[in-house]
């Protein structure tokens, strides 16, 4: 996590703000392969573990490119069935 100390402050930000305004809120985190995205929310979800909230996770992967709205398919089937 050497580095990414703005990011976590901006994910925080963002995730109080949703708290305070009891709205949803989106969040994208982008980069390149191998930069430290998943790590980057592991330790994030890790550091507001004991808020109550649901998290909602959507990839982009490369071979999904044609496939519309693939983040938002991920998502309803991880956490629908």
């Amino acid at each position: 996590m050497i580095g990414r100390a703005g990011d976590m402050k901006l994910l925080k930000e963002a995730f109080n703000a949703a708290i305070a305004k009891s709205r949803l809120r989106a969040v994208t985190i982008t980069g390149a392969a191998g930069l430290g995205k998943s790590r980057l929310l592991y330790e994030f979800r890790k550091a507001v573990s004991s808020e109550d909230a649901m998290f909602l996770e959507g990839r982009c992967l490369s071979y999904s490119r044609s496939v519309a709205y693939h983040p938002v398919i991920d998502i309803l089937k991880s956490n629908f069935d």
